[in-house]
This record gives structure tokens, C-alpha cells and sequence, in this order.
């Protein structure tokens, strides 16, 4: 499993799929992902099968809410530019990325794998935690 906090991994991935000669945009997406921040209704769960654009999603996501890029030159020609709350959280974040393409098969329920990157967060990213921990959910 990899976790990476506020890398600029997911804004690289983006930019080259945006440049992409076949590109489509589903920067409206985040419209409603902007709505359900400070909600009780925050967190999306994302399944579909392999190859329906999960990764691409992510990485759009990750883009437009991180703090490690300034993604603004991607944004301002997509469709999200267009919704009145653009900018009001446009890379004001710090975004966790979490791999799950080598996650341990160690977890036999859900509550073991939770607990496990939990636990994998924690012991990174512990003097983190301690700067932001009244937005982290631990």
C-alpha cells in the first residue's frame, strides 16, 4: 500500500489526460463533491470495474483539491471554471493518495483494513497530524 500526502503525483497525471487528443471532461463532478464538503454526506465511495476511469477520476480529484500544485491553468478551461463555487476550493486542501494496487492481504474483515491504513497514515504522517488534526478523521 502507498500513501503519499499532498504529492503532486495526481496533477502530473491529470495534466498529460487532459492534453490527450481524445479527452473527455468530467470536471463536473466536482460540483457535486463541493457541495457535500462539510456534510454529513462527505464521504463517495467510487466502484466500478477495471477500466471505467477510477484512477483518471482520482487523479482529477486529487488535482483540483491539493495544496501541492496550482492546478488552475488545468481547471480554467474545463467545466468545473463555470460553477460560482470554483475557486472556493481550488488546491485549499491536503489531499491523502492511497494505492491500494499492493495492499496486503494480511485484513480478513473490513475493520482490519481500515485499521491498517489508519494505522499506516498515523506512523507517517504523525507530526502532521498533529499540525491539522481538527480536519483529520482518525
Amino acid at each position: 500500500m502507498s500513501i503519499y500526502l499532498n504529492t503532486n503525483k495526481p496533477f502530473e497525471n491529470y495534466r498529460e489526460l487532459v492534453n490527450e487528443e481524445y479527452f473527455v471532461d468530467k470536471s463536473s463532478m466536482i460540483t457535486l463533491l463541493n457541495q457535500r464538503i462539510f456534510t454529513k454526506s462527505k464521504y463517495i465511495c467510487v466502484t466500478r470495474p477495471r477500466r471505467f476511469g477510477k484512477s483518471s477520476v482520482a487523479d482529477m480529484v486529487g488535482a483540483y483539491y491539493s495544496k501541492a500544485a496550482d492546478s488552475k491553468e488545468i481547471f480554467n478551461n474545463l467545466n468545473i471554471s463555470n460553477v460560482a463555487t470554483y475557486e472556493e476550493h481550488l488546491n485549499k486542501y491536503n489531499v491523502i493518495n492511497i494505492s491500494f494496487n499492493l495492499i496486503s492481504e494480511n485484513g480478513n474483515t473490513y475493520e482490519d483494513y481500515i485499521k491498517m491504513i489508519r494505522d499506516t497514515i498515523k506512523k507517517r504522517y504523525s507530526w502532521k497530524v498533529s499540525q491539522y488534526h481538527s480536519r483529520w478523521l482518525f
